[in-house]
């Protein structure tokens, strides 16, 4: 069984947040423990800040990041991972952007609406007071006429129609005979008052009240026990000799008629008062006029907050992304292309020349087209769908056999893909054109992504008065793409997507089967809705006559109802509403989650908010919707078991509990029907045969290995079973849409729902935020801020207008005068209606970005280069290897790293069958996908029986494992964890390899992955260097057996010098180009390089040596050739190499040996030389002077701290010249 730690996650435990603690070691068979560890490690944890701390420190103490992690009691990246503590449970959402933004945005997203909620309360005080001190009304909704409600005052409902027999058919004082003299009165004088001396008349039942003393109107029962006649003193004018007469003796006072025939209310009918319903002042009957204008505000408030919250998403967005550099900063999203434009040199040609406005010579490194693959669209949806079935099932079972066959048949259909049919395939119209640099991607989205040029096709030109970049103002036409010659085509250009979110293959639907799978899918969405409807009115009209209601249709024998009775049975009806609601809203949000499958996104954003818009417009419907579809009329809103108590009841039910339900965490324990399948026979299978792997002899069996292969299979299954749930935001949003737009629709018929909500959505903050960051597992990959940013914009699209009518509604009935609600509810919609559709978001950013005090905020380092930033991302998140079809392209045609000057471009007739394109193995690992497109394998079990070792790390790494690091800012490749070592905890067997230092297994195992380093630095293009780094880790724990190995030494010693040759001419080229990024990455990754040949022997002695030593010496040629000249000399050159010399000057080697003590001289004689040039300029030019001083002062920053160098103190030595 589970330890109580890993069961769920009310019960787990919360690693400590401070510093990293190794993990003790233990017993590294595999186990029940093994898995359950894996339970703790396979969640969030703060990995990005720590390994950050531990990579500033290997830098300061001069060691790899790889040295300082095993100097720190790590012996690798994934037993390092399992050491970082939680996150608090009270920290800012901002300290765990590591996850991206996306999750980070959707707790701002909930305290955005906790917020609304809040002030909406605020300005609701004025109605909560009004409904608190009116007289209690409630009960004249019982004969209230609903068809007026939102009309006029009826002159003639008071007029005088008598009753049956005519009596009182015009005004007269007809009770003044039933009480002359307190010994003659036919009732209990006590009841006297000055309505008997009062004129009056029978008219209608829908008559007010109002609340007027004597005055007030009152019903009266009729003969027949029925309803229907009001004695109406508002209808008659009052005799004031005859009310002097009463205001002189014992029926002086001034209280309404309270005679036996008085309808009295009945007890338990209506809502109570204290719920502050807009209901308390009764129909018609209130004038307060500060309730309406509230509302407004409310309105007004919102359309503010909802301009916060963007601005904030995207300036939160902007600020977590800043730190790493993503695909999608050097790319945009082309469409509009036409279906023949199939030929990327033709496409990069046309953005070379009109991506940037005044600069024919953009330079584009890849243009990936998004092709028409309809052929293909539904075998590689089938193939994911099969393989994500296999995943869950046992190896061995016959069903897991039978799927396995269907995925091979399926790949095989795929393969099928012939170069002729290849050559006639068709452009979706839809393209991806990265950039060089990231300001050239910026500058093409500022000419070609305004509104204008997306609508229009023209470019936009600023209105001058206003905000700079307000871009207002229409533009020239942008440049058509052409064909056959001739300019056609319009495009349209926005950022492209991240890789991995774009759906490649339903880039080609045409528009109008978007549009028909979209309305199928809608429409089968609301016919479910009709169908929930259908249930719910079917079960109230079958309880009807068992409820209040009843009381409303017919109204014969009027008793109060007793607890037991009609009001308690119409309590429990709408008890037992609102968890049908809730069945039935589960049964919506698994349906909206269907046929969002069956629609057609560019993005699986779009989609995944296509889903959450569908579920939470459906739970919303059939939480809400349905009780004002069910209790249309004012009369029903208050009735007891009417709207108010059934949206208290539905919406406490449907609000408060679904935030409780992820604690717990039904698929987990669902899953504990695989964790009990794992007995102790079958862990003593798995460790017989991993066991019997390890054995040099029995490892080459057939039959072993594909026993190993389901055992790997197994430990990935179980794994699956003993990991916690994910946070799914798709649910978690739909459920917020539905709980705000219940509460908000709801608050102007009792301002009460606005604190309803926002308890709730606090609710759902702690809770989601407590599973996230304690208990549940890390995200498979980061998310973006597209859906935070497309809820915000349905909130806008839908809450000002929708509380505007929504007060309108529930507010008329209850006025007197109906047009102080109408010129509020004009004034809100109209603000409303304008801001929601008329006020685009990025017009607002525009203006808001213009802002000062943003500049620093939104400031990036637009001078990134594409072919340095690329070696820090996975293959796996570069366009040109993330489609699948460019995936079947040879790596000679289509190499992962580009270089300048030779990037080649794809034709169709390059694609050979050489993989499945879109998927991995069945049997492969986890993935997860890090912030920057980095990515990394969690745990995975690779079979590697001809290395004679096991892969096999159950526990390692975790989701959280693999993070990759930008380290001092350079490029670097990912870290992927390493193989698990015997004695770390959670782990399967290590390495298995015995002592034996002449085992020409090993001897051939090592030669062999020396092949595949070599393989790679023979290619004179495309060369990677995270693939070589992996080869040499690779080799690393394989090496002492074979150490004593003359030729392997000697193979390994000409890797590590062509590598060295190749790297120092490469940093020789950075340095002539001043390119200091390419620079950093450089010298990261000879520090790497000199680490791991360091650990196999010193085959390579000062690697990292001669790498820098070269930029050195090409930054010295250049500096000394600038200084050479006698005129023209530029000194700002001159300062850039000797900054360029600060990036590795510390990696030179040993001051004292010869070779970096003529360099220190060197550049001595090079810092003086340039002092003296300055001297002269300053006495000679004295209008040159403070330009010369800036310029010391950057000189005096540049050289201090490097060896050799002159005093800095060049700026002071100026100013004492004066």
């Amino acid at each position: 069984m589970a330890n109580t730690s890993s069961k769920d996650p009310s019960s787990s435990s919360v690693a400590p947040s401070g510093s990293l603690i190794v993990p003790r070691k233990q017993d590294p068979t595999i186990s029940k423990a093994t898995f359950e560890q894996w339970t703790q490690d396979c969640g969030v944890r703060k990995v990005e800040s720590n390994l950050d701390d531990i990579a500033e420190a290997a830098k300061q103490n001069g060691r790899t990041l790889q040295e300082e992690l095993r100097h720190r009691g790590f012996k690798d990246f994934a037993h390092f991972q399992k050491s970082c503590p939680r996150f608090k449970t009270f920290c800012w959402p901002s300290e765990f952007g590591e996850l991206g933004s996306g999750y980070v945005l959707y707790f701002h997203f909930l305290v955005f609406l906790m917020i609304v909620f809040f002030l909406q309360l605020l300005f609701q005080i004025p109605a909560m007071a009004s409904y608190g001190s009116a007289t209690d009304k409630m009960a004249d909704w019982r004969w209230h006429d609903w068809s007026k409600a939102w009309s006029a005052e009826d002159a003639e409902a008071c007029a005088c129609i008598g009753n049956a027999t005519g009596f009182a058919s015009s005004c007269g004082a007809w009770d003044q005979d039933l009480c002359q003299r307190q010994d003659n009165c036919t009732f209990d004088v006590a009841k006297a008052g000055l309505f008997l001396c009062q004129r009056w008349c029978y008219a209608n039942e829908f008559c007010p009240t109002r609340d007027k003393g004597s005055l007030s109107n009152v019903h009266i029962k009729t003969s027949e026990g029925h309803r229907g006649l009001v004695k109406s003193y508002s209808a008659c004018s009052q005799d004031e000799s005859l009310l002097q007469l009463c205001k002189s003796d014992f029926r002086s006072k001034d209280t309404p008629y309270g005679l036996d025939d008085v309808d009295a209310p009945i007890g338990g009918l209506f809502v109570g008062f204290n719920w502050l319903s807009a209901g308390n002042p009764g129909p018609n009957q209130s004038n307060d006029a500060s309730v309406p204008p509230a509302y407004t505000c409310c309105v007004v408030v919102m359309c503010v907050l909802i301009l916060g919250a963007y601005s904030g998403n995207v300036l939160t967005d902007n600020r977590i992304n800043a730190q790493i550099t993503s695909p999608n900063d050097f790319s945009v999203m082309v469409k509009g292309l036409p279906h023949a434009a199939t030929d990327e040199e033709d496409i990069a040609i046309f953005f070379r020349e009109h991506a940037v406005k005044g600069k024919n010579d953009t330079e584009i490194v890849k243009v990936v087209i998004g092709w028409n693959m309809e052929k293909y669209r539904d075998s590689l949806k089938l193939q994911r769908k099969l393989i994500k079935e296999y995943k869950q099932l046992d190896p061995k079972e016959p069903k897991a056999e039978e799927i396995k066959q269907k995925i091979i048949e399926v790949r095989k259909k795929i393969t099928e893909i012939k170069a002729g049919d290849m050559d006639q395939m068709k452009s979706s119209g839809a393209v991806v054109v990265t950039f060089r640099y990231q300001h050239d991607q910026m500058a093409c989205l500022d000419r070609w992504s305004t509104f204008w040029g997306t609508y229009f096709g023209c470019e936009a030109r600023d209105i001058g008065l206003l905000w700079r970049e307000n871009q207002l103002c229409r533009g020239p036409a942008l440049p058509l793409f052409p064909v056959a010659g001739r300019p056609v085509a319009k495009l349209t250009v926005a950022q492209a997507p991240e890789p991995g979110d774009i759906k490649w293959t339903e880039l080609s639907v045409p528009f109008n089967e978007r549009v028909k799978r979209l309305a199928m899918t809608n429409g089968v969405m609301f016919l479910l809705l009709c169908i929930s409807f259908s249930i719910t009115y079917g079960v109230r009209k079958a309880t009807e006559d068992e409820t209040a209601m009843k009381k409303l249709i017919n109204p014969g024998n009027l008793h109060a109802p007793s607890w037991g009775g009609e009001a308690s049975s119409n309590l429990f009806f709408t008890l037992g509403l609102s968890v049908l609601c809730g069945v039935t809203n589960a049964g919506l949000s698994f349906a909206a989650k269907k046929l969002g499958d069956f629609e057609f996104h560019d993005t699986v954003s779009e989609e995944e908010f296509s889903k959450a818009l569908k579920v939470g417009i459906g739970m919303t419907l059939n939480t809400g919707g349905i009780l004002f579809f069910m209790y249309t009329t004012p009369q029903e809103w208050y009735v007891s078991g009417g709207l108010v108590d059934g949206a208290w009841s539905l919406l406490a039910m449907n609000c408060i509990i679904p935030p409780l339900i992820p604690f717990l965490d039904m698929g987990y324990k669902l899953r504990g029907m695989v964790r009990k399948t794992l007995t102790g026979e079958l862990l003593d299978h798995m460790n017989k045969v991993v066991e019997a792997v390890r054995d040099p002899a029995q490892r080459k069996d057939p039959e072993l290995q594909k026993e190993f292969k389901n055992v790997q299979g197994l430990i990935e299954r179980f794994k699956n079973a003993w990991a916690p749930s994910q946070l799914i935001l798709t649910k978690r949003y739909a459920s917020t849409t539905k709980t705000f737009l219940c509460c908000m629709l709801y608050q102007p018929v009792s301002p009460l729902f606005s604190l309803l909500g926002l308890v709730a959505l606090a609710l759902q903050y702690w809770v989601d935020k407590r599973l996230l960051l304690n208990w549940y597992k890390r995200p498979d990959k980061p998310v973006n801020a597209d859906m935070a940013n497309y809820m915000v914009m349905f909130v806008k699209i839908v809450a000002p207008v929708g509380l505007s009518v929504s007060f309108y509604i529930f507010l008329t009935p209850t006025y007197e005068d109906k047009s102080l609600v109408m010129s509020s509810f004009i004034s809100s919609v109209v603000v409303g209606a304008l801001f929601s559709f008329l006020c685009p978001l990025t017009i607002w950013m525009r203006a808001w970005f213009a802002l000062p005090c943003n500049k620093a905020t939104i400031a990036t380092n637009l001078q990134n280069e594409y072919f340095n930033a690329q070696h820090m991302w996975a293959k796996e998140m570069k366009y040109h290897k993330d489609h699948p079809l460019y995936k079947l392209i040879a790596e000679s045609k289509n190499p992962e790293i580009l270089e300048p000057g030779k990037v080649s471009h794809t034709l169709m007739g390059d694609m050979t069958v050489t993989g499945l394109g879109d998927d991995e193995e069945a049997s492969g690992g986890e993935v997860t996908r890090m912030r920057g497109g980095r990515v990394s394998h969690d745990g995975e079990v690779e079979a590697a029986a001809d290395a004679g070792e096991v892969a096999a790390d159950a526990g390692g790494g975790g989701s959280s494992g693999g993070v990759a690091i930008t380290v001092a800012s350079a490029p670097t490749p990912s870290p992927r964890p390493g193989p698990a070592a015997s004695d770390d905890p959670g782990t399967l067997p290590g390495s298995v390899a015995d002592s034996s230092t002449e085992d020409p297994a090993k001897i051939a195992l090592v030669a062999e992955k020396i092949d595949s380093v070599d393989g790679e630095l023979q290619k004179e293009t495309g060369m990677n260097p995270n693939k070589i780094l992996e080869g040499f880790k690779e080799i690393e724990p394989l090496w002492p057996p074979v150490a004593s190995s003359a030729q392997l030494k000697t193979r390994l010693a000409h890797s590590f010098d062509t590598l060295k040759k190749r790297m120092a001419s490469s940093c020789a080229e950075a340095a002539a180009d001043d390119n200091d990024q390419k620079l950093k990455a450089l010298v990261t990754f000879a520090r790497k390089y000199d680490g791991i040949q360091e650990s196999l022997g010193s085959c390579s002695p000062g690697f990292c040596d001669n790498v820098v030593r070269a930029g050195a010496s090409q930054d010295f040629a250049d500096a000394e050739s600038e200084l050479e000249k006698e005129k023209g000399m530029n000194p700002m050159l001159v300062l850039k190499n000797i900054r360029n010399l600060k990036l590795y000057w510390e990696e030179l080697g040993d001051p004292s040996s010869p070779e970096v003590s003529a360099l220190h001289d060197r550049l001595g004689k090079m810092c003086s030389v340039m002092r003296g040039r300055i001297s002269d300029s300053y006495e000679e030019s004295p209008e040159k002077r403070p330009a010369l001083l800036k310029f010391a002062e950057s000189f005096d920053a540049s050289i201090g701290g490097l060896a050799g160098a002159c005093e800095p103190n060049l700026k002071a030595e100026l100013e004492a010249k004066g």
